[in-house]
């Protein structure tokens, strides 16, 4: 009752000897991940450093990504339809090209076609990788 008569705007969380602040109210589910009732109240963490407060730049970073592993599975789902798409017509532009002969013309405007639609999925591909990092890094906080 104290806590929510006061109104605390921040959640500090301590973990593996990491302090993680979240810019947030309580919640019911606080109280049920820890037990603070053996815990002792002192100003430092339990290896004896003291605990310090995220400067504004490293808050932002972890916000960041915060949302990004939110929405990842989301993105991720997206990016395989891409992906997906992108690799037919690179299949469509494969088959033109034999079609085409020697029509050198059309054969660089679809090699160029060609070329940016696997940048695409190397791209792509890139994304879908540093979701899955955040994602894993996330879950270890």
């Amino acid at each position: 009752a104290f806590c929510e008569q006061v109104g605390f705007t921040h959640v500090g969380t301590v973990k593996d000897g990491k302090l993680t602040i979240e810019e947030r109210g309580l919640q019911e589910r606080d109280w049920e991940r820890y037990d603070i009732s053996s815990t002792p109240l002192t100003g430092a963490s339990e290896s004896g450093e003291a605990v310090t407060e995220l400067t504004p730049e490293e808050k932002a970073e972890q916000d960041r990504k915060r949302k990004l592993a939110f929405n990842a599975p989301k993105r991720i789902q997206k990016i395989e339809e891409l992906i997906e798409k992108s690799e037919a017509k690179i299949v469509e532009y494969d088959d033109e090209m034999m079609t085409v002969g020697n029509d050198v013309e059309k054969l660089m405007a679809l090699t160029d076609k060609k070329t940016k639609e696997e940048e695409n999925v190397v791209s792509l591909m890139e994304e879908w990788e540093e979701l899955e990092d955040v994602i894993a890094e996330m879950a270890s906080l």
